[in-house]
């Protein structure tokens, strides 16, 4: 008999959006977006309540022609079940 060594990840659907269950620096439940054209960010909700330092890092476009200040935060660390997966970098965004 074959042994399952797979890890079950709560996900919900919304508007076609796929969200899968995780843990941010193995202590704050978060919803993740998972997207596979986009890299790693985080809202700065998200980095408040982590407790997470960040730091100015300049501007970025926005809706329209706009710019947007955003800010860096380093060694995020996301768990999706028995899953680790740790960014050195991670963009944070007001949105």
């Amino acid at each position: 008999m074959a042994q399952d060594n797979g890890t079950k990840i709560p996900f919900k659907l919304v508007n076609n959006h796929i969200y899968i269950q995780g843990f941010l620096n193995d202590t704050l439940p978060v919803w993740i977006l998972l997207d596979c054209g986009a890299g790693s960010m985080l809202s700065d909700e998200e980095a408040k309540n982590g407790k997470l330092r960040t730091h100015s890092y300049g501007q970025t476009d926005g809706i329209g022609n706009n710019l947007v200040p955003y800010q860096m935060t380093d060694s995020v660390i996301f768990n999706l079940g028995s899953i680790r997966y740790t960014e050195k970098m991670i963009p944070v965004l007001s949105f």
